[in-house]
């Protein structure tokens, strides 16, 4: 029948900062084979990044293009590549995500 009793706890949650300060633009390029360059600016704390391609705006996979996972996503401007959509996914140190507008490359 003994007992004992500790003393009481509290438990804060830690609020996420995670923000998209600048968002990621639509970039010309002035002809074909020219590096192609999308950066996003966001706060937070250990954040993360990711960058997807879309052919139709709908299905997105992980790309392995230079900077993949970075703020900066870079790669030469081919036909293959410019008829894709861009967007990156921006993670914290908790797990919480933000994603960016989706962008694309165009030889004008």
């Amino acid at each position: 029948g003994n007992t004992v009793t500790s003393q009481s706890a509290e438990f804060k949650l830690k609020e996420s900062t995670l923000q998209i300060t600048k968002q990621p633009e639509d970039v010309t390029i002035a002809k074909a084979g020219d590096t192609v360059t999308f950066t996003v600016e966001a706060t937070g704390e250990g954040l993360t990044y990711c960058w997807y391609a879309s052919t139709d705006g709908e299905t997105w996979t992980q790309t392995w293009l230079t900077g993949y996972n970075t703020a900066n996503l870079s790669f030469a401007g081919t036909a293959g590549r410019i008829a894709k959509q861009y967007k990156c996914v921006i993670t914290d140190e908790t797990g919480n995500t933000v994603e960016t507008n989706a962008v694309k490359a165009t030889v004008g």
